[in-house]
């Protein structure tokens, strides 16, 4: 089994576990060994375990005591209600910290690769902590004294049609006042016609992640930014105000610098601290086909 450093844009520069000729398989890993290292790293790529979709559902669900509810609008994978598909199309996806806009924040996301492209499709990784760290202090400054306040519209059951929802909502529907019992939720209400909540909710955009206590800037700004993200109607600091252009211009060009990208072999998977991390993708050629897997881990169990 070989083990070295991914890259020195990270801090700490993340984690390679290369499976070779002679080393055991997956299975044969110390849970307690991995959990270690990914307190110290964050993110651990596995490669050359050549693992099949069973298997890698068995490896997460070691180190997952409740799994998140992913985006009504992805399909089921491998007939695992677990493993869902990444989004659809073609396009980038901006970097962010999954479902990082809601309440329902997972702790780990698992990615597994059955069929890797060549030259485009690549998932794209920043580490929070690094972006934090090279921001201007007048900026770090800007976000810890700002939330952000995300205005939400989410399905409470499956759909793969936000504009649907979206057009129903300027129609004249009864709203019902409800509670959503998170902090920083406000202002919620349900529709049980249509199944869906629309409702505020405020995060800060530097956080620490739960296992490296370190500050890092992790979150859904840019998506929110770009308007990629379907359950985003529309967002602005906690103090009413926009995030000033210059700032918006140093987090796109920042995080540009520092993000690493993935090229996967088929068989691989990594494991990322969402609340560390955060992930896109780059555009895919019409000319590749590329498949990919996502697995939310809203709760961890280590040993």
């Amino acid at each position: 089994m070989k083990q070295y450093s991914i890259s020195n844009k990270f801090f700490n520069d993340g984690l390679i576990i290369e499976k070779n000729k002679d080393s055991d398989g997956i299975k044969k890993l110390s849970q307690k060994k991995i959990a270690e290292t990914f307190y110290k790293y964050g993110f651990i790529y596995f490669k050359n375990f050549k693992i099949n979709n069973a298997d890698f559902f068995k490896f997460t669900d070691a180190y997952t005591l409740k799994y998140a509810n992913d985006a009504g609008r992805r399909k089921v994978k491998f007939n695992n209600s677990k493993i869902m598909s990444v989004d659809l199309g073609n396009k980038e996806i901006p970097l962010h910290s999954e479902a990082s806009f809601s309440p329902s924040w997972p702790e780990i996301i698992w990615f597994y690769c059955s069929i890797p492209s060549v030259k485009s499709g690549f998932t794209t990784v920043v580490d929070g902590v690094k972006v934090y760290e090279n921001l201007k202090l007048s900026t770090k400054k800007f976000f810890l004294a700002n939330q952000i306040k995300y205005k939400l519209l989410i399905p409470y059951k499956k759909t793969e049609n936000q504009k649907k929802i979206k057009i129903n909502i300027k129609k004249k529907i009864k709203l019902k006042p409800w509670l959503l019992p998170f902090a920083g939720t406000s202002e919620t209400k349900i529709s049980l016609k249509e199944s869906f909540i629309k409702t505020n909710f405020s995060r800060y955009a530097i956080n620490s992640s739960s296992k490296f206590q370190k500050p890092t800037f992790c979150n859904h700004l840019l998506p929110a930014i770009y308007r990629d993200e379907p359950q985003i109607l529309d967002f602005k600091m906690s103090n009413g105000k926009v995030i000033p252009k210059k700032i918006v211009d140093e987090i796109k060009n920042l995080t540009t610098e520092l993000s690493y990208k993935i090229k996967w072999k088929k068989g691989d998977f990594c494991m990322i601290d969402n609340r560390r991390f955060m992930h896109g993708r780059t555009k895919i050629s019409t000319q590749e086909k590329r498949e990919m897997s996502v697995v939310q881990t809203l709760i961890s169990k280590f040993y």
